[in-house]
Protein backbone atom coordinates (compact mmCIF):
# COMPACT_ATOMS: atom_id res chain seq x y z
CA UNK A 1 0.00 0.00 0.00
CA UNK A 2 3.05 2.25 0.76
CA UNK A 3 4.26 2.57 -2.75
CA UNK A 4 1.08 3.85 -3.77
CA UNK A 5 0.86 6.68 -1.09
CA UNK A 6 2.36 9.45 -2.91
CA UNK A 7 -0.54 10.25 -5.17
CA UNK A 8 0.32 12.82 -8.09
CA UNK A 9 -2.56 14.96 -9.47
CA UNK A 10 -0.87 16.35 -11.94
CA UNK A 11 1.31 13.89 -13.93
CA UNK A 12 5.14 14.19 -13.82
CA UNK A 13 5.71 13.53 -17.48
CA UNK A 14 3.91 16.81 -18.09
CA UNK A 15 5.22 19.23 -15.87
CA UNK A 16 8.65 17.62 -17.22
CA UNK A 17 7.65 20.12 -20.36
CA UNK A 18 7.91 23.29 -18.34
CA UNK A 19 11.25 22.36 -16.97
CA UNK A 20 14.87 23.15 -17.54
CA UNK A 21 16.41 20.06 -16.35
CA UNK A 22 13.65 17.36 -16.59
CA UNK A 23 14.00 17.45 -12.66
CA UNK A 24 12.62 20.34 -11.40
CA UNK A 25 10.48 23.52 -11.80
CA UNK A 26 10.54 27.42 -11.01
CA UNK A 27 7.55 28.31 -9.11
CA UNK A 28 5.29 31.02 -8.01
CA UNK A 29 3.48 30.68 -4.79
CA UNK A 30 0.53 32.12 -4.18
CA UNK A 31 0.14 31.43 -0.73
CA UNK A 32 3.43 33.85 0.01
CA UNK A 33 3.53 35.04 -3.13
CA UNK A 34 7.14 34.09 -3.54
CA UNK A 35 9.01 32.17 -6.01
CA UNK A 36 11.43 29.02 -5.56
CA UNK A 37 12.66 26.32 -7.40
CA UNK A 38 11.27 22.88 -6.17
CA UNK A 39 12.05 19.08 -7.61
CA UNK A 40 8.82 17.69 -10.31
CA UNK A 41 8.54 14.67 -8.33
CA UNK A 42 7.43 16.80 -4.86
CA UNK A 43 5.03 19.32 -7.02
CA UNK A 44 1.42 18.55 -7.11
CA UNK A 45 1.05 15.46 -4.96
CA UNK A 46 -0.93 14.31 -1.47
CA UNK A 47 -0.73 10.93 0.28
CA UNK A 48 -3.60 9.17 -1.29
CA UNK A 49 -4.77 12.16 -2.42
CA UNK A 50 -7.58 9.60 -4.74
CA UNK A 51 -7.91 7.75 -1.55
CA UNK A 52 -6.31 4.13 -0.66
CA UNK A 53 -7.18 1.69 -3.57
CA UNK A 54 -4.47 0.94 -5.54
CA UNK A 55 -6.43 0.33 -8.67
CA UNK A 56 -6.99 4.38 -9.35
CA UNK A 57 -3.47 5.17 -8.91
CA UNK A 58 -2.17 2.05 -10.97
CA UNK A 59 -5.31 3.04 -13.98
CA UNK A 60 -3.78 6.77 -14.09
CA UNK A 61 -0.37 5.65 -14.54
CA UNK A 62 -1.55 3.24 -17.43
CA UNK A 63 -3.22 6.08 -18.96
CA UNK A 64 -0.38 8.32 -18.35
CA UNK A 65 2.05 6.17 -19.88
CA UNK A 66 -0.07 6.50 -23.28
CA UNK A 67 -0.74 10.22 -23.04
CA UNK A 68 2.59 10.81 -22.31
CA UNK A 69 4.43 10.01 -26.06
CA UNK A 70 1.75 11.57 -27.60
CA UNK A 71 2.06 15.11 -26.17
CA UNK A 72 5.62 15.12 -26.69
CA UNK A 73 5.04 13.79 -30.21
CA UNK A 74 2.65 16.85 -30.35
CA UNK A 75 5.30 19.55 -28.89
CA UNK A 76 8.54 17.77 -31.44
CA UNK A 77 6.14 17.91 -34.45
CA UNK A 78 4.56 21.22 -34.02
CA UNK A 79 1.31 20.15 -35.61
CA UNK A 80 -1.97 18.09 -35.18
CA UNK A 81 -2.21 16.47 -38.43
CA UNK A 82 0.93 14.26 -37.16
CA UNK A 83 -1.67 12.57 -34.16
CA UNK A 84 -3.62 9.24 -35.78
CA UNK A 85 -7.35 8.81 -34.59
CA UNK A 86 -6.61 6.75 -31.53
CA UNK A 87 -3.87 9.12 -30.75
CA UNK A 88 -6.12 12.15 -30.58
CA UNK A 89 -9.11 10.46 -28.49
CA UNK A 90 -6.00 9.91 -26.11
CA UNK A 91 -5.60 13.60 -26.63
CA UNK A 92 -8.96 14.55 -25.35
CA UNK A 93 -9.24 11.79 -22.63
CA UNK A 94 -5.69 14.08 -21.12
CA UNK A 95 -8.12 17.10 -21.62
CA UNK A 96 -10.90 15.99 -19.55
CA UNK A 97 -8.80 13.70 -16.76
CA UNK A 98 -6.92 16.72 -16.37
CA UNK A 99 -9.39 19.15 -15.28
CA UNK A 100 -11.34 16.73 -13.11
CA UNK A 101 -8.31 15.55 -11.46
CA UNK A 102 -6.71 18.46 -10.03
CA UNK A 103 -6.73 19.35 -5.93
CA UNK A 104 -8.79 22.70 -7.69
CA UNK A 105 -11.53 20.43 -8.70
CA UNK A 106 -11.50 17.61 -5.65
CA UNK A 107 -11.96 21.32 -3.72
CA UNK A 108 -14.72 22.14 -5.65
CA UNK A 109 -16.82 19.06 -5.55
CA UNK A 110 -16.22 19.11 -1.60
CA UNK A 111 -17.54 22.65 -2.05
CA UNK A 112 -20.65 21.29 -3.87
CA UNK A 113 -20.79 18.17 -1.64
CA UNK A 114 -21.37 21.11 1.69
CA UNK A 115 -23.85 22.64 -0.59
CA UNK A 116 -25.85 19.93 -1.14
CA UNK A 117 -26.19 18.43 2.03
CA UNK A 118 -26.30 21.81 4.20
CA UNK A 119 -29.22 23.07 1.80
CA UNK A 120 -31.21 19.43 1.24
CA UNK A 121 -30.07 16.41 3.48
CA UNK A 122 -30.01 18.72 6.90
CA UNK A 123 -33.32 20.05 6.14
CA UNK A 124 -34.76 16.93 5.21
CA UNK A 125 -32.86 15.45 8.53
CA UNK A 126 -34.92 18.50 10.65
CA UNK A 127 -38.27 17.61 9.57
CA UNK A 128 -37.83 14.02 10.27
CA UNK A 129 -40.42 13.02 12.87
CA UNK A 130 -38.22 9.43 13.41
CA UNK A 131 -35.23 11.98 14.48
CA UNK A 132 -37.28 14.41 16.95
CA UNK A 133 -38.25 11.08 18.44
CA UNK A 134 -35.10 9.49 19.03
CA UNK A 135 -33.48 12.94 20.48
CA UNK A 136 -31.80 14.33 17.64
CA UNK A 137 -31.36 18.03 17.40
CA UNK A 138 -31.30 20.62 15.00
CA UNK A 139 -28.05 21.77 17.02
CA UNK A 140 -26.31 18.29 16.32
CA UNK A 141 -27.65 18.29 12.78
CA UNK A 142 -25.96 21.31 12.20
CA UNK A 143 -22.56 20.39 13.59
CA UNK A 144 -22.69 16.91 11.50
CA UNK A 145 -20.19 17.40 8.88
CA UNK A 146 -21.20 15.00 5.81
CA UNK A 147 -18.64 14.21 3.30
CA UNK A 148 -18.65 11.68 0.01
CA UNK A 149 -14.98 11.04 -0.88
CA UNK A 150 -16.47 9.77 -4.21
CA UNK A 151 -17.65 12.35 -5.77
CA UNK A 152 -14.25 13.75 -6.88
CA UNK A 153 -13.24 9.97 -8.73
CA UNK A 154 -16.41 10.11 -9.94
CA UNK A 155 -15.67 13.12 -11.90
CA UNK A 156 -13.30 11.55 -13.40
CA UNK A 157 -14.80 8.67 -14.40
CA UNK A 158 -17.22 10.66 -16.40
CA UNK A 159 -14.06 12.50 -18.14
CA UNK A 160 -12.82 8.94 -19.01
CA UNK A 161 -15.85 8.43 -20.80
CA UNK A 162 -16.83 11.73 -22.31
CA UNK A 163 -14.32 12.83 -24.99
CA UNK A 164 -17.40 12.59 -27.16
CA UNK A 165 -18.82 15.63 -25.67
CA UNK A 166 -15.26 17.70 -26.80
CA UNK A 167 -14.72 15.80 -29.92
CA UNK A 168 -16.77 18.58 -31.89
CA UNK A 169 -14.21 21.43 -31.20
CA UNK A 170 -11.84 22.24 -33.88
CA UNK A 171 -8.70 21.19 -32.40
CA UNK A 172 -5.57 24.48 -32.88
CA UNK A 173 -1.89 24.54 -31.97
CA UNK A 174 -0.72 28.18 -30.30
CA UNK A 175 2.86 28.73 -31.14
CA UNK A 176 4.67 31.01 -29.06
CA UNK A 177 6.50 33.85 -31.10
CA UNK A 178 6.88 36.32 -29.00
CA UNK A 179 8.87 37.54 -26.12
CA UNK A 180 6.88 35.98 -23.30
CA UNK A 181 7.16 32.21 -22.33
CA UNK A 182 3.99 30.64 -21.70
CA UNK A 183 3.06 29.59 -18.61
CA UNK A 184 1.49 26.58 -16.50
CA UNK A 185 -0.03 26.19 -12.74
CA UNK A 186 -1.22 22.98 -10.56
CA UNK A 187 -4.82 23.57 -12.95
CA UNK A 188 -3.32 23.82 -15.98
CA UNK A 189 -6.78 23.03 -18.47
CA UNK A 190 -8.67 26.36 -18.63
CA UNK A 191 -12.27 26.53 -19.78
CA UNK A 192 -13.29 30.09 -21.12
CA UNK A 193 -16.11 31.29 -23.49
CA UNK A 194 -16.83 34.96 -24.81
CA UNK A 195 -20.41 33.93 -24.49
CA UNK A 196 -21.06 35.55 -21.09
CA UNK A 197 -24.61 35.38 -21.11
CA UNK A 198 -24.80 31.83 -21.20
CA UNK A 199 -22.74 31.56 -17.43
CA UNK A 200 -21.95 28.18 -18.56
CA UNK A 201 -18.43 26.49 -19.09
CA UNK A 202 -19.53 22.78 -19.69
CA UNK A 203 -17.57 20.18 -21.75
CA UNK A 204 -20.80 21.04 -24.22
CA UNK A 205 -21.35 24.98 -24.03
CA UNK A 206 -21.75 26.74 -27.65
CA UNK A 207 -18.65 29.36 -27.56
CA UNK A 208 -16.38 27.20 -25.47
CA UNK A 209 -12.25 27.61 -25.81
CA UNK A 210 -10.34 25.06 -23.55
CA UNK A 211 -6.82 26.32 -23.45
CA UNK A 212 -3.73 24.22 -22.27
CA UNK A 213 -0.09 24.86 -22.43
CA UNK A 214 2.03 21.95 -23.33
CA UNK A 215 6.06 23.91 -22.72
CA UNK A 216 6.82 27.40 -23.11
CA UNK A 217 6.37 27.64 -26.86
CA UNK A 218 3.20 25.77 -27.30
CA UNK A 219 -0.33 25.70 -26.65
CA UNK A 220 -3.43 22.89 -27.41
CA UNK A 221 -6.47 25.35 -28.46
CA UNK A 222 -9.90 23.41 -28.38
CA UNK A 223 -12.47 25.76 -29.59
CA UNK A 224 -16.01 26.00 -30.96
CA UNK A 225 -15.55 27.13 -34.57
CA UNK A 226 -19.27 27.70 -35.17
CA UNK A 227 -19.02 31.04 -32.81
CA UNK A 228 -15.63 32.25 -33.63
CA UNK A 229 -13.37 33.62 -36.81
CA UNK A 230 -9.76 32.55 -36.00
CA UNK A 231 -6.76 33.94 -37.85
CA UNK A 232 -4.87 30.91 -38.56
CA UNK A 233 -1.75 30.51 -40.25
CA UNK A 234 -0.98 26.84 -41.99
CA UNK A 235 -2.76 24.05 -41.20
CA UNK A 236 -4.14 23.97 -37.81
CA UNK A 237 -1.27 26.12 -36.14
CA UNK A 238 -1.69 29.70 -34.96
CA UNK A 239 1.27 31.64 -34.55
CA UNK A 240 1.78 34.51 -31.50
CA UNK A 241 3.97 37.22 -32.13
CA UNK A 242 2.06 39.80 -30.12
CA UNK A 243 3.04 40.24 -26.10
CA UNK A 244 -0.28 40.94 -25.24
CA UNK A 245 -1.90 37.57 -26.48
CA UNK A 246 0.56 35.53 -24.47
CA UNK A 247 -0.29 38.21 -21.47
CA UNK A 248 -3.87 37.55 -21.24
CA UNK A 249 -3.32 33.45 -22.11
CA UNK A 250 -1.10 33.56 -18.97
CA UNK A 251 -3.28 35.59 -16.14
CA UNK A 252 -6.16 32.72 -17.38
CA UNK A 253 -3.57 30.08 -15.30
CA UNK A 254 -4.52 32.74 -11.91
CA UNK A 255 -7.68 31.93 -12.12
CA UNK A 256 -8.33 27.89 -10.55
CA UNK A 257 -4.89 27.38 -9.48
CA UNK A 258 -4.61 26.89 -5.92
CA UNK A 259 -0.79 26.96 -5.13
CA UNK A 260 1.54 27.10 -7.80
CA UNK A 261 2.23 28.47 -11.06
CA UNK A 262 5.18 27.36 -13.01
CA UNK A 263 7.35 28.62 -15.54
CA UNK A 264 10.18 27.76 -18.04
CA UNK A 265 13.44 30.34 -16.23
CA UNK A 266 13.87 32.39 -13.54
CA UNK A 267 14.31 35.36 -16.15
CA UNK A 268 10.29 34.59 -16.18
CA UNK A 269 9.93 35.31 -12.09
CA UNK A 270 9.20 39.01 -12.35
CA UNK A 271 6.83 38.76 -14.56
CA UNK A 272 4.87 36.28 -13.54
CA UNK A 273 4.92 37.83 -10.21
CA UNK A 274 3.36 41.24 -12.01
CA UNK A 275 1.04 39.30 -14.06
CA UNK A 276 -0.82 38.64 -10.77
CA UNK A 277 -0.24 41.95 -9.45
CA UNK A 278 -2.21 43.22 -12.26
CA UNK A 279 -5.68 40.83 -11.71
CA UNK A 280 -5.62 40.08 -8.16
CA UNK A 281 -8.22 41.83 -6.99
CA UNK A 282 -10.32 40.04 -9.84
CA UNK A 283 -9.33 36.67 -8.66
CA UNK A 284 -12.00 35.68 -6.02
CA UNK A 285 -12.96 32.67 -4.64
CA UNK A 286 -15.11 30.77 -6.71
CA UNK A 287 -18.49 30.34 -5.18
CA UNK A 288 -21.02 27.31 -5.32
CA UNK A 289 -24.44 28.30 -6.01
CA UNK A 290 -27.54 26.87 -6.24
CA UNK A 291 -30.99 27.82 -7.62
CA UNK A 292 -34.69 26.30 -8.00
CA UNK A 293 -35.19 26.34 -12.02
CA UNK A 294 -38.24 24.83 -12.05
CA UNK A 295 -41.12 24.12 -9.90
CA UNK A 296 -43.36 21.28 -10.08
CA UNK A 297 -46.99 20.16 -9.08
CA UNK A 298 -47.83 16.56 -9.54
CA UNK A 299 -51.62 15.22 -9.61
CA UNK A 300 -51.48 14.94 -5.88
CA UNK A 301 -50.59 18.79 -5.28
CA UNK A 302 -47.22 17.37 -4.15
CA UNK A 303 -44.52 20.03 -5.08
CA UNK A 304 -41.02 19.09 -6.42
CA UNK A 305 -37.95 21.45 -7.26
CA UNK A 306 -35.46 20.90 -9.76
CA UNK A 307 -32.14 22.56 -8.38
CA UNK A 308 -29.12 23.72 -10.34
CA UNK A 309 -25.47 23.94 -8.76
CA UNK A 310 -22.82 25.43 -10.74
CA UNK A 311 -20.02 27.86 -9.58
CA UNK A 312 -19.86 31.38 -10.79
CA UNK A 313 -17.96 32.23 -13.60
CA UNK A 314 -15.06 34.76 -13.11
CA UNK A 315 -15.70 38.26 -14.13
CA UNK A 316 -12.48 38.84 -15.92
CA UNK A 317 -12.71 38.97 -19.82
CA UNK A 318 -10.39 37.91 -22.41
CA UNK A 319 -10.43 38.87 -25.99
CA UNK A 320 -7.99 37.81 -28.54
CA UNK A 321 -6.24 39.70 -31.35
CA UNK A 322 -6.48 35.79 -33.06
CA UNK A 323 -10.06 34.68 -31.78
CA UNK A 324 -13.32 36.92 -32.88
CA UNK A 325 -16.32 36.43 -32.38
CA UNK A 326 -18.66 35.25 -35.38
CA UNK A 327 -21.25 37.83 -34.56
CA UNK A 328 -24.06 36.43 -37.16
CA UNK A 329 -23.83 32.80 -35.46
CA UNK A 330 -24.00 34.64 -32.08
CA UNK A 331 -27.21 36.89 -32.73
CA UNK A 332 -29.07 34.00 -33.62
CA UNK A 333 -27.89 32.15 -30.34
CA UNK A 334 -28.44 34.88 -28.43
CA UNK A 335 -32.09 35.02 -29.59
CA UNK A 336 -32.55 31.43 -28.98
CA UNK A 337 -31.61 31.94 -25.76
CA UNK A 338 -34.15 34.41 -24.89
CA UNK A 339 -37.10 32.73 -26.61
CA UNK A 340 -35.94 29.55 -24.05
CA UNK A 341 -35.53 31.80 -21.29
CA UNK A 342 -39.23 33.32 -21.95
CA UNK A 343 -40.51 29.87 -21.17
CA UNK A 344 -40.94 27.24 -17.95
CA UNK A 345 -39.50 24.67 -19.29
CA UNK A 346 -35.82 23.47 -18.39
CA UNK A 347 -33.21 24.02 -21.20
CA UNK A 348 -29.60 23.64 -21.67
CA UNK A 349 -28.19 25.51 -24.54
CA UNK A 350 -25.50 22.29 -26.49
CA UNK A 351 -23.09 22.55 -29.23
CA UNK A 352 -24.71 19.31 -30.27
CA UNK A 353 -27.83 18.19 -29.08
CA UNK A 354 -27.11 14.98 -30.56
CA UNK A 355 -23.49 14.32 -29.07
CA UNK A 356 -24.72 15.11 -26.04
CA UNK A 357 -27.94 12.66 -26.24
CA UNK A 358 -25.63 9.70 -27.27
CA UNK A 359 -23.47 10.62 -24.49
CA UNK A 360 -25.48 10.38 -22.07
CA UNK A 361 -26.82 7.58 -23.01
CA UNK A 362 -24.13 5.61 -23.30
CA UNK A 363 -22.80 6.93 -19.96
CA UNK A 364 -25.87 5.37 -18.04
CA UNK A 365 -25.49 2.53 -20.08
CA UNK A 366 -22.30 1.79 -18.22
CA UNK A 367 -22.84 3.38 -14.55
CA UNK A 368 -26.03 1.06 -14.49
CA UNK A 369 -23.15 -2.11 -15.71
CA UNK A 370 -20.85 -1.27 -12.98
CA UNK A 371 -23.50 -0.83 -10.14
CA UNK A 372 -25.16 -4.36 -11.46
CA UNK A 373 -20.80 -5.95 -10.92
CA UNK A 374 -20.00 -4.53 -8.05
CA UNK A 375 -23.45 -5.06 -6.01
CA UNK A 376 -23.97 -1.51 -5.27
CA UNK A 377 -27.06 -0.12 -3.82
Amino acid sequence: MSENKKQHYIPRHYLKGFSQDGESLYCYHLDDKKSFQKGIGNLCQESYFYGKDPEIEKSLNEIENKQAPIIRKLIESQSIETLNSEEFDFLLIFILLQYTRTKYAKKMANKFTEIYVSEFIKPLMKSSNELKEKGITDEFINSLKITDPRLHTSGMLSALLGKELISDLKPFLIINKSNKDFISSDAPIVLHNYLKYLHAYAFASPGLQIFCPLNKDTMLLLIDTNLYNLKINTGSNIYLDDDSDVDSINKLQFFQFLHHVFYFDNTTENYVSDLYHEIEELIKEKEVITKIIQTIRNKDEIYSEIVETSTMSSNYRLNFTFIKLNHANNRLLKNKYKKLSLTSKVFDLCRNDEIVARHETNYRKILESYILNHNLP
